[in-house]
């Protein structure tokens, strides 16, 4: 069940799609120019137009901070979330749900998409 999106960050990160089976949400994301990135696990956030969050319970193919991956155009990772209610029509999601940390490294940015459209997805 997964539902294509096509929502980029700057030119840089595209949300490809969005699936959700056997209880979990998988967040494809692919990479638009080459990047150096990681994210830490309990800073990504995801919650949807009613205010509910959901809990992130892993990731692939993007390192830990401070550990950082250099990455080519293209590559894809994924952040993975418990399972979307039913009948939600948008989402938000953020890798920096704390507001209040301080990048990485210097020059560092926080991803986030904000009304995400889902609402033609059938989860």
């Amino acid at each position: 069940k997964c539902c294509s999106i096509q929502r980029t960050f700057k030119n840089k990160i595209n949300i490809t799609e969005i699936c959700v089976e056997n209880g979990i949400t998988k967040v494809e994301l692919q990479v638009i120019i080459p990047y150096t990135m990681c994210s830490n696990l309990t800073d990504v956030g995801l919650s949807d137009e009613k205010g509910k969050s959901y809990k992130i319970v892993g990731m692939k193919n993007i390192p830990t901070c401070p550990t950082i991956l250099q990455v080519r155009k293209g590559h894809k990772f994924y952040w993975n979330f418990e399972a979307l209610d039913k009948g939600i029509s948008s989402l938000d999601l953020t890798e920096n749900k704390n507001s209040s940390l301080a990048p990485t490294f210097p020059n560092w940015e926080f991803w986030y998409w904000k009304d995400i459209s889902v609402g033609h997805c059938k989860f």
